[in-house]
């Protein structure tokens, strides 16, 4: 199962009853402080128009609720971050047609990250910014940090090939490999790690490598994606792009419709919700004192990309419409699962994330 344009158009969202038991919170610079620098900056590096579709992606509030512990000089730069990486994503979609210039373009963002202080780069609006914004969140980090924070960049970037690729061959992922491509190219290393970094309480790679964190980290990850995937999908129909998507891909799995698919997105969504639920009180007990702030922390993504999603012209306008809107679905976020047994525990059939749950102490 593919979904179409004229299908995704349609789609019946109406009011989700969607399971987040993770309160929202705000940084204290405020969403809207931050939004109006992250779009100013954009602006003056020459990445969007002023008053265009791209200045109101609302990237302040995915920052301020997603990233409330930052101190203010981390948010600050987190959210011009995002909007670089928002911005630069949907640069790569207009490239995706020529696979070879998209390539090029993507290792060359890689040599930006990595060789910060090389004077002979190319003049190119795209790397001048990552440059700047990644001297600004490493700013925020010792030299040693800074450097992981190089190597996490280093890895997103590569994962955005990963996707190109997958678009590229035409041929169906399947759910598993998607899953894999899918929390990698989320920047989930880079969120999981700027987390503690950005709040003064860096972890260091090992303890981040720890299986039972890496799946909280995962479970968290994943979750999001999920929320993403579905409000993406207006964009992606239209690019021709919805066959890389997590409906289609259970639909097409299963042979399913897209309403029974819709069902069973939500359905895993509350699955792994509840195991992310389960691992952070495990590790809210962990002795390492910054992993259990981290989990504690973390979790704030859930909510935040929740109203991030459902509040941003990058999923409520149709993309070359000139703010055409869509219906966004009217969300209410419960604290008990609607579809899942939050005592079952039993692993997904997906070996890909199965693992997940076998890090579950008794």
């Amino acid at each position: 199962m593919t979904v179409s344009p004229a299908a995704v158009s349609a789609f019946p969202f109406g009011t989700i009853k969607l399971y987040c038991p993770v309160p929202l919170q705000e940084h204290p610079l405020g969403a809207g402080t931050l939004d109006s620098q992250g779009a100013e900056w954009c602006v003056r590096q020459g990445l969007c128009e002023p008053g265009s579709f791209s200045t109101r992606m609302n990237l302040g509030l995915l920052t301020a609720t997603g990233m409330p512990y930052l101190t203010d000089q981390a948010a600050e730069a987190f959210c011009l971050y995002s909007y670089w990486a928002f911005l630069w994503d949907d640069h790569l979609d207009a490239l995706a047609k020529d696979f070879g210039k998209a390539v090029l373009h993507i290792t060359e963002c890689a040599w930006a990250v990595r060789e910060p202080d090389d004077p002979a780069m190319p003049d190119n609006k795209w790397l001048a910014a990552l440059r700047e914004v990644m001297r600004m969140m490493e700013a925020c980090a010792t030299p040693a940090d800074a450097r992981t924070l190089r190597v996490m960049n280093t890895f997103w970037l590569g994962a955005t090939t990963w996707r190109l690729a997958l678009q590229e061959q035409g041929v169906r992922p399947t759910l598993g490999e998607y899953l894999r491509m899918r929390v990698t190219k989320s920047g989930l290393d880079v969120l999981a790690f700027f987390t503690g970094t950005g709040a003064g309480y860096p972890l260091t790679p090992e303890e981040l490598a720890d299986p039972a964190v890496r799946a909280f980290s995962e479970t968290v990850g994943s979750a999001c994606s999920f929320f993403n995937d579905l409000l993406s999908m207006f964009k992606e129909a239209a690019l021709g792009q919805a066959g890389i998507n997590i409906l289609s891909l259970i639909g097409g799995d299963e042979d399913i419709d897209p309403l029974a698919a819709l069902e069973r997105v939500w359905e895993l969504y509350e699955r792994i919700v509840c195991l992310t639920m389960r691992l952070q009180r495990q590790l809210l007990a962990d002795p390492r004192a910054n992993v259990a702030r981290f989990a504690a922390e973390l979790p704030a993504w859930l909510p935040a990309t929740l109203h991030f999603t459902t509040t941003s012209a990058r999923y409520l306008e149709l993309p070359g419409t000139d703010g055409t809107p869509l219906a966004p679905p009217e969300l209410v976020m419960t604290s008990t699962p609607n579809r899942w047994d939050p005592d079952d525990l039993t692993p997904p059939p997906i070996p890909e994330i199965a693992w997940w749950w076998q890090q579950l102490t008794p």
